[in-house]
């Protein structure tokens, strides 16, 4: 799955790609719950609001925090910076109205 990401050049891939590595939507929300819970222990999971929210939410709180985690690895970098491919050109972020948090590079 974090190959995947890596390699995703917008929020939609994301979530795609982190749709696609689970086989159903039960492993899926368990295994958002646990990222959760890993990137930042500070969220309670067992808290009614994370535990009981849609996949969709979880999906995007794990895309969210995997951001932040990726800024402040690379804090000289501008924030929507992405990875060289494409034979080597850096590819710009797409414009476009943000539903989500923006996406991690």
């Amino acid at each position: 799955m974090y190959a995947e990401l890596q390699n995703a050049t917008s929020d939609e891939d994301r979530e795609n790609a982190i749709r696609d590595s689970f086989p159903n939507e039960g492993h899926l929300r368990t295994a958002m719950l646990s990222l959760i819970e890993l990137l930042d222990p500070t969220i309670d999971t067992a808290e009614p609001l994370i535990r009981d929210a849609d996949v969709e939410s979880l999906v995007k709180i794990v895309l969210f925090e995997e951001r932040r985690r990726y800024e402040r690895a690379h804090p000289s970098k501008p924030p929507m910076s992405l990875p060289a491919s494409r034979g080597g050109r850096v590819v710009p972020p797409v414009a476009r109205p943000l539903q989500a948090p923006p996406p991690f590079s």
